[in-house]
């Protein structure tokens, strides 16, 4: 206590008094801080673990792009060594196959690393559908396509092959099939979903920065724009590269095979007659060592080449079906301009010249 001059007796302390805060009233913050503003209250609860999950559905879908990366690669190539299709309307199924598969790895792509930066699963997904339905649609097609081929009856000695053959390519097909669907299983799986959604809650929140006066993204990503252009550069290279190979390649015939190829106008539907017809002259049937050779058909082509239309007949019906040997058969050594469907006799007599 004081006495009455104002001094402080001996043995008692002194305490300052405490700053005067209107009630209602928050005191002024730092700098730059709004009054009453305040941090968070505790730290942020960590974030839930990529699931094992969504990380395999991204890799799937890595590996789908892959594959059509590489079957878009092995097509281009092929056809700048073979050669392509003349008709304007095969280049453009061929370009417009091309530029879908270039597409569907590209979206395989980016929506895996969508997946795996926890930014979203619907491009992957949409990929994977889209995938789904390009292998289901053009089963489909090649279904209905070999319903309406000529049925040619299998020997007994090559039915077990055959079987083995169907088999491996069911069961190719299956695995087709299911790898996009098991892509589209994982990714929908109650795991990943929690945790995209704790992903986009994380990325949606916002903390105080005291320097620059404002409440901020908790965090900001700048690599989504990288990704695109890693991504779509080069298989936008690739489709450019496609197309014009597409565009400037044409049919290539093997010099020496048939003749020359391309002389006279060719009536029939082969395409081995529109490449080798030569106005109804005999062709000599294909050389040993060539491409086309068959050792065990070659005795009735030269049969056939020399006058022999029982040969050529025999060949025809020899041969399987859309072979050079049963176009040869066919067209009596390509003095036809069509296919006598075995009937050389029938058209030219037993011998000609």
């Amino acid at each position: 206590m004081n006495d009455t001059n104002g001094r402080q007796r001996d043995g008692e302390t002194h305490s300052p008094p405490e700053p005067y805060e209107p009630a209602g009233w928050p005191q002024a913050g730092p700098v730059g801080v709004p009054p009453g503003a305040t941090g968070p209250s505790s730290p942020a609860a960590p974030l839930p673990r990529r699931p094992a999950v969504a990380v395999a559905a991204a890799v799937l879908g890595f590996h789908a792009a892959a594959l059509w990366l590489l079957g878009a690669v092995w097509l281009v190539t092929a056809l700048s060594v073979v050669g392509g299709p003349d008709e304007a309307a095969a280049k453009a199924r061929l370009i417009g196959g091309l530029l879908l598969g270039c597409a569907v790895a590209a979206m395989l792509l980016l929506g895996g690393i969508s997946l795996i930066r926890g930014r979203g699963r619907v491009l992957l997904l949409v990929a994977s559908g889209v995938e789904l339905a390009l292998v289901l649609g053009g089963a489909a097609y090649l279904v209905v396509t070999w319903s309406d081929t000529e049925q040619v009856p299998i020997p007994a000695e090559f039915q077990s092959l055959f079987d083995l053959g169907l088999i491996t390519v069911l069961l190719a097909f299956a695995a087709i099939v299911g790898l996009p669907a098991l892509r589209i299983c994982l990714a929908v799986l109650p795991s990943v979903t929690g945790w995209l959604r704790a992903e986009s809650a994380a990325r949606n929140a916002q903390l105080w920065s005291s320097q620059e006066g404002r409440w901020i993204p908790a965090s900001v990503s700048r690599r989504a724009r990288g990704s695109l252009l890693a991504v779509l550069l080069p298989i936008g290279t690739l489709a450019l590269v496609s197309v014009l190979v597409v565009l400037t390649t044409r049919t290539i015939t093997i010099p020496g095979a048939l003749g020359s190829g391309g002389g006279g106008e060719y009536r029939g539907n082969s395409d081995w007659g529109r490449d080798f017809y030569q106005g109804g002259e005999p062709l000599l049937p294909p050389a040993e060592g060539g491409p086309l050779y068959v050792a065990a058909a070659d005795a009735d082509a030269r049969n056939c080449y020399d006058g022999d239309m029982a040969a050529c007949d025999a060949l025809f019906f020899a041969s399987p079906v859309g072979d050079v040997y049963e176009w040869y058969g066919a067209s009596c050594a390509g003095r036809l301009d069509y296919e006598s469907d075995g009937d050389c006799v029938g058209s030219l007599g037993s011998t000609t010249d």
